[in-house]
Parts: structure tokens; sequence; C-alpha cells
């Protein structure tokens, strides 16, 4: 019976998750064509004030930190948040693949890195299923795990197993 519950539970939170929610799939989602004009003049703003790639990057994260915070358990009274549209919320709580599809649109639309330079993980072991980015600047990776900043795990960290 121990065994039937574990099987469910990567069946739902590993795999049904994944192929439902909008951003988790199994592939590297490409950045949000669409974007609000708002949030294009920010990333125009930027890209001007960042000097490199990495300073983007910190600047972005910065931004989307210092506006919105992931939680772990406001997502069950907050799940529709999942399936909404990413610019819907102006401030306050999202959800992992909102954060990273909102950080990823931006640095894609910076015209500064490809859809390939930045990339979706996921960390399975978590409370629940929980995504960070992995972002190329130069030849190096770097970690990126803006929901759980909240939680202390800074630039360039992110969240190991139960975080």
């Amino acid at each position: 019976m121990f065994l039937l519950l574990i099987a469910l539970y990567i069946l739902l939170v590993f795999i049904g998750i994944r192929l439902v929610i909008p951003y988790y799939g199994f592939t590297n989602t490409k950045a949000t064509k669409e974007i609000p004009e708002e949030f294009h003049n920010i990333i125009e703003e930027l890209n001007k004030s960042s000097k490199t790639n990495k300073d983007l990057l910190k600047n972005c994260y910065e931004y989307l930190t210092s506006r919105y915070y992931g939680s772990r358990f406001e997502i069950f009274p907050k799940w529709k948040y999942a399936f909404e549209d990413i610019f819907i919320h102006k401030q306050g709580f999202v959800p992992c693949n909102v954060f990273n599809q909102l950080l990823k649109t931006m640095l894609v639309r910076s015209g500064r890195f490809s859809n390939d330079e930045v990339k979706t993980q996921v960390v399975f072991l978590n409370f629940f299923i929980h995504q960070y980015l992995k972002v190329k600047i130069d030849d190096n990776w770097i970690a990126v795990d803006s929901t759980y900043k909240k939680y202390g795990i800074s630039f360039g960290k992110r969240a190991i197993w139960f975080a």
C-alpha cells in the first residue's frame, strides 16, 4: 500500500503537474512573446543600466524579488495563479512557474540572452514540485531561484531537497 501511494504521488506530482501547468513541461519553454508595454519599458531600463549580462541578470532578479515572493504554503489556496497570465499580478505572491517565466522573458527580451541560455530546472524532492532557472553567463551556468529568496536562498543558489 505504501509503495502504491508513493507511485501515485510520483505520477501526480512529477508527471501530471508538468503536463498541465504552464511553463512546467518536460522541455525548456520559450520566453513570452506578447508583453505589456510597461514591462517592455522596465526591461529596456534595466538593460540600459546594466553593463554586463551578469549585471542584467542580477538587476532583473532584484526587480522581480522586490515585487513578488514565493511561498511553499500559499500555492495551495492560490493554485489558480499557476494557470493565469503571468502579467496579471503586479506584486505579491506568484508561483515558481510564473516567477521563472517573468525572469526568462526579461532576459530573452533584453536581447542579451537566448531561450537556450535560460533553462528551467526542476527540484523533485521539495515540499511540492519546484523549479528554478539556470542562466548561462560566459561559459558558466548560474542558478537563480527567485521564488525562494524569501527563505534565504540568495542569488546564485537554488533550493535543494526540502527547502
